[in-house]
């Protein structure tokens, strides 16, 4: 007969058992191994893998499409700090939400 485990207390249990003695937890029908780790079921393992890749590929973009928009907005904070360009409060205001709360301010501050 296969040993059986409690997946919150890792306490051995008979493989009838409905709910464990030592914590009180409910045990679930996974199947356990014979060192007492709990496998999940492989719907759960897809899930889980696919939330992996997903949140992946959402790092790849929030590192990537940022530098796309605060590149151009240091040029043109630059250019407007050395008095080339003038600069409306609407770009001000979208440096300070999108690029840096820092030089956003400064922005600000400075009257035309």
């Amino acid at each position: 007969m296969e040993k059986r485990f409690c997946s919150h207390c890792g306490s051995e249990v008979n493989p009838e058992a409905v709910i464990c003695v030592k914590c009180g937890c409910a045990l679930n029908n996974n199947k356990v191994s014979s060192n007492g780790v709990s496998r999940c079921s492989d719907e759960l393992k897809t899930l889980v893998n696919v939330f992996f890749i997903l949140r992946m590929i959402s790092s790849i973009w929030a590192i990537c499409i940022p530098l796309i928009w605060v590149i151009p907005m240091y040029k043109k904070s630059m250019a407007y700090l050395n008095g080339e360009i003038e600069m409306d409060q609407g770009y001000k205001i979208c440096v300070l939400l999108f690029a840096s709360l820092v030089p956003g301010i400064v922005l600000l501050t400075i009257n035309d």
